[in-house]
């Protein structure tokens, strides 16, 4: 069981600075990268525009005070 520990152990350590290394990577960013950035962020924001909506109507819901409408028959006095 010791000698398990260990070699997870050992194998984890020495592959972090694998996966730091950048190596011989290009630079910056494909436009395909960017595109697809672009694509994300418009769907967030069209997805938002909505939600802002339905929150404020939500809000107007909760805090908008609510009257009791009496019956007609109250009213004239007449029992139906």
């Amino acid at each position: 069981m010791k000698t398990l520990i260990r070699l997870s152990v050992a194998a984890l350590l020495s592959g972090g600075s694998a996966f730091a290394s950048a190596g011989g990577e290009a630079s910056g960013m494909s436009p395909l990268v960017v595109l697809l950035l672009f694509f994300g962020g418009l769907i967030v924001t069209f997805q938002l525009i909505p939600a802002v909506f339905l929150f404020i109507s939500m809000l107007k819901g909760v805090t908008s005070t609510f009257r009791k409408e009496a019956p007609a028959a109250a009213e004239t006095g007449k029992k139906s």
